[in-house]
């Protein structure tokens, strides 16, 4: 559900219809129903101007619900969120999201690397871990020893892992044999370096000595320049048949107390070593997110425009989506495609077929198209 108005200083600033509909296309993209609230009357009714707006959001909606309703993710990313470590962190019952700050900002990164990503529980992976080729874990302050096993296990089979925050390092440096020392170095600002490019990171961290078998993947500085001391910022070991990378600080609260083009493309090396043939590329923009769903053998791309003002703390109403322009599109198939489709307008498009994968270029992205592929 959205909210059809901003509320600011004791009033109400109303939606456009061109705001709503960014905001139902990312509902949409996963499956969901899209509604929003509008302030009635005290004898319950509503007036019409409030909700003018939503006639143009139900054609929209109602021009890609072919294709949205009903459809099933396919797995690949699954952004872990531990019930039993959230409990932990929040000081009552009821609210506390704000405390889920270090998750979001993870799923905020994925997103803004074009990654299809699922938040998925405990509850969610019991007996589906294989399915993903890729599991990322937030800063974790506790996990359960069972989950644990089953996080291990899956790596072990051929899963990959990718275990972000000291503290979640801390809770598996015992069974994958690596070295952290107990002080705390509290820091208003490493500099990240990878691949000649830095970039601050904030929070605690704690030295590690990498395992013989690792691979680094950046240092931590404490001056914006390659010189000593410098500690491990991240490395990617072989475990059984799997991998698991590491990041070694709170890299999903940074992201979303600000984000950083450069914290985002660090995040993405990682992605890359981890899950390095996913079912769908995109590539002309880091403003779409993408989901990718499938109705019986159909594979659906949703891509969204999250471009304009939708995260802005000083813009309340907008009215413009700037387009986006030659997206490029790859998918993974089994068999050259009988046809692509682009929704909405079920138009037949051009593609090309080379090693396994369709490609298409859309020359135009406004809020939401998908691509239909048979």
């Amino acid at each position: 559900m959205s909210w059809g108005f901003v509320p600011k200083h004791g009033t109400q600033r109303y939606k456009s219809a061109i705001q709503l509909m960014q905001e139902a296309a990312g509902v949409i993209s996963l499956g969901g129903g899209f509604q929003a609230y509008f302030t009635q009357n005290r004898d319950g009714s509503v007036l019409p101007w409030k909700v003018e707006p939503m006639i143009e959001v139900g054609k929209f909606v109602r021009e890609r619900q072919k294709y949205c309703q009903n459809s099933e993710p396919i797995p690949q990313i699954a952004l872990y969120f531990s019930k039993e470590d959230f409990y932990r962190r929040i000081p009552k019952l009821y609210g506390g999201w704000e405390w889920g700050d270090y998750i979001k900002g993870l799923l905020f990164a994925l997103l803004d690397n074009q990654k299809p990503v699922q938040v998925m529980s405990e509850h969610h992976l019991s007996g589906n871990y294989s399915k993903y080729p890729l599991i990322v874990l937030p800063n974790m302050l506790y996990i359960e020893e069972r989950e644990k096993r089953n996080l291990l296990d899956y790596a072990k089979s051929g899963g990959n892992l990718l275990i972000t925050g000291i503290n979640s390092a801390v809770l598996f440096k015992q069974d994958l044999d690596f070295e952290i020392t107990a002080d705390t170095l509290e820091t208003k600002g490493f500099f990240l370096e990878y691949e000649n490019k830095f970039s601050t990171i904030s929070g605690p961290y704690k030295k590690v000595i990498l395992p013989a078998n690792a691979t680094e993947m950046g240092w931590l500085y404490s001056a914006n320049m390659p010189r000593n001391p410098k500690y491990p910022a991240g490395m990617i070991m072989p475990y059984g048949k799997g991998k698991i990378g590491f990041i070694f600080t709170d890299i999903g609260l940074h992201y979303f107390n600000g984000s950083s083009s450069k914290l985002r493309d660090y995040l993405n090396a990682f992605v890359g070593k981890l899950f390095p043939d996913p079912v769908v590329e995109v590539k002309g923009s880091h403003y779409i997110d993408v989901t990718l769903n499938k109705i019986g053998n159909k594979k659906i791309v949703n891509l969204i425009n999250t471009g304009g003002h939708h995260n802005s703390s000083v813009v309340d109403v907008y009215d413009e989506v700037p387009s986006l322009y030659n997206v490029n599109v790859s998918i993974k198939c089994d068999s050259k495609p009988k046809k692509v489709t682009l929704v909405p307008g079920d138009k037949k498009v051009n593609f090309t077929y080379k090693n396994g994968k369709a490609s298409v270029l859309i020359p135009e992205l406004k809020i939401h198209s998908l691509l239909v592929v048979e």
